[in-house]
């Protein structure tokens, strides 16, 4: 197991808990935490080490949150259609 790997593995439990805090609701903190983790590893070539991985997943879930957020609201706006000539 690499560092890399180590402390990605480390801070699963704590992005879940982050994600529960901000979504309040366990199946969507499990999927953003999931959404998280899995990009995370996907670009662990790119990562230092392992180092400040905390950060990168903590601000990661903020990021994916405040996303889902605007998902959320501008599916309950009615958009107005304009078309473009």
């Amino acid at each position: 197991m690499d560092a890399f790997e180590q402390a990605l593995l480390s801070h699963t439990k704590r992005c879940y808990s982050a994600a529960l805090a901000l979504t309040r609701n366990p199946d969507r903190a499990q999927n953003m935490a999931r959404h998280v983790i899995t990009e995370a590893w996907q670009l662990r070539d790119s990562a230092n080490g392992g180092h400040d991985i905390k950060k990168r997943l903590l601000t990661a879930l903020r990021k994916e949150y405040l996303k889902d957020q605007l998902d959320v609201r501008a599916v309950g706006k009615e958009v107005e259609h304009v078309e473009c000539t």
